[in-house]
């Protein structure tokens, strides 16, 4: 009697399971694979046997019926996933047919996220992350911002335009394309087949950094990597013989290439702790410098400085780059501070603690500039006091650098909150030009800029064309991690120390002096003027 009550149990399963199948195939969804996996769970439910709770006669196993009951819920439970997944997979393939920008939510398209959230050192939840947001053709941005609940985030939260106070950690490079100056990063070969060529300048400059020997190791350094590698303490192999530079191509000063031995020792030991520790930006930084420190002390370099503009930011506001929607780019990274308000539109000069605002996010690390004679230096003085307070700058800042001359910026990667060096440099470079055509100055000369993301360096060239601002690069420049590569850093760095002292150093002379000598020359006439009119009235 056990038999037979049990055999009609399990016809009675098979005819659920049957009009279970024949509903999902006469509903079929638009996602083809949401409706497969639906049939191979149910066949591979047909064929598992799932033993309940019953009692055990013989070799065969009784059924429970509550046991069954728990597995008819559980079926049903699967199917109603899949049919809300479904439903929601229509709904997303709907909304990007009627908007292409659109995407849908990672967090909801997940479903709801289980447990507890990781916490970050502070105790505060991680869950939600922030999401970079596109510029649509009429300057609209769109995306995902971060949200206070965990979980999951209404569509009318997550949509962020470009009139809100905006933030370089959420810009992606390309769509600096659309704002003013226009910044357009292109590969070498890409710019002279768009351009037809390259401005004269900045290809010099290109070739002069593209032609490393093969051997960059200074060659009268090889009798000590010899015999610091015969010591029982040896730290590193010997460098090869083609690793070495021929003495007809080192432009390097003998006197000074024992301590830069040192120096690259040193560097080599710091970074590779620095990417065993994973250290911050900060202490990448001081391996930059080290480097560019021993560089300026050589005679090439006397009148270069290197100084730390981590707290410089672009001044004033009508340098700042101009979004589609005609109102300057803003970075904050309190929030405090709003595109168009008042204070973040009042230039340094104007403020009566003639300090840097710490909401402002600085652009660039580290700049190489000029250091001016005694009498450049009086002539531009003399100068800038005859225009407005807000433009007395050689450069895209009011604050220390304002008197030095920048021709290589240095940016270093942030882990924290993640912002990327390439728009950071490029807005610097940006504003740089504005600059120049706010003076009336030539804006031919190309600007050389330089990333560091952990062991890698890479540098750009800045250069107009066409009106727009083309960011040439990247380009490897060498590496921390071996002797060869910072060996290579060290060959370029002096390239563009070299060309910084000799070819930017005329074109400073030959427009910006002359700028200031015409300057003064022109308030000069125009007092004499005032004072003969002036006697002429009296006469």
């Amino acid at each position: 009697m056990q038999d037979h009550t049990s055999s009609f149990q399990d016809l009675n399963i098979n005819k659920w399971r049957q009009e279970v199948a024949s509903t999902i195939r006469h509903r079929k969804p638009r996602n083809p694979q949401s409706f497969n996996s639906s049939l191979r769970i149910l066949r591979s439910s047909r064929s598992t046997t799932r033993p309940g709770l019953g009692e055990i006669s013989g070799n065969r196993q009784r059924a429970n019926p509550d046991t069954q009951i728990t597995n008819h819920r559980a079926n049903a439970g699967l199917l109603k996933r899949n049919r809300n997944r479904n439903m929601a997979t229509n709904r997303s393939s709907e909304q990007t047919e009627q908007d292409p920008d659109w995407a849908p939510d990672p967090e909801t398209s997940r479903g709801k996220p289980r447990g507890r959230p990781p916490l970050n050192r502070h105790g505060q939840s991680m869950r939600g992350t922030t999401q970079k947001f596109a510029l649509n053709d009429q300057g609209q941005g769109q995306g995902s911002v971060k949200s206070s609940k965990t979980g999951s985030r209404s569509r009318s939260c997550s949509r962020k335009t470009m009139d809100q106070p905006a933030s370089t950690a959420s810009i992606e490079l390309r769509f600096l394309e659309r704002c003013t100056p226009s910044v357009k990063q292109r590969m070498p070969e890409r710019v002279r087949a768009e351009y037809h060529s390259i401005p004269k300048e900045a290809d010099k400059l290109l070739k002069a950094l593209r032609e490393v020997p093969t051997g960059v190791i200074p060659s009268t350094l090889e009798a000590i990597y010899e015999s610091e590698a015969a010591t029982p303490r040896k730290t590193r192999d010997t460098p090869l013989k083609h690793e070495f530079l021929p003495n007809d191509k080192m432009s390097y000063p003998p006197g000074d290439l024992g301590h830069m031995q040192r120096r690259v020792d040193r560097v080599l030991n710091q970074a590779a702790w620095n990417h065993m520790k994973k250290v911050h930006e900060g202490q990448w930084g001081a391996v930059a410098h080290s480097l560019l420190e021993e560089l300026a002390l050589w005679p090439v370099a006397q009148t270069v400085t290197i100084l730390n503009t981590e707290r410089c930011s672009i001044n004033p506001v009508e340098l700042h780059t101009v979004m589609p929607n005609g109102k300057p780019l803003l970075d904050t990274e309190s929030g405090s501070m709003k595109s168009g308000s008042s204070k973040a539109g009042k230039s340094i000069a104007e403020d009566s603690q003639a300090e840097e605002d710490p909401t402002v996010s600085k652009m660039v690390d580290w700049c190489i500039g000029l250091q001016l004679g005694w009498e450049d230096e009086t002539i531009i003085n003399r100068a800038f006091s005859t225009i407005l307070p807000n433009m007395r700058s050689l450069n895209q800042s009011l604050s220390f650098i304002d008197m030095v001359p920048l021709f290589v910026d240095i940016e270093i990667k942030k882990t924290n909150p993640g912002r990327d060096p390439e728009v950071q440099l490029a807005i610097w470079k940006c504003a740089a030009l504005k600059k120049m055509r706010e003076m009336a100055w030539d804006t031919s000369m190309p600007m050389p800029g330089i990333v560091i993301e952990g062991h890698n360096w890479s540098y750009y060239i800045f250069v107009e064309i066409n009106a727009d601002l083309i960011m040439i690069g990247p380009i490897a420049m060498g590496s921390t991690s071996t002797l060869v590569g910072v060996w290579t850093i060290v060959y370029r760095l002096n390239v563009l120390i070299e060309w910084g002292t000799t070819t930017y150093k005329k074109w400073f002379t030959d427009h910006v002096v002359t700028w200031a000598k015409e300057r003064i020359r022109q308030v000069e006439l125009e007092d004499e003027a005032k004072a003969l009119s002036m006697s002429d009235s009296l006469l």
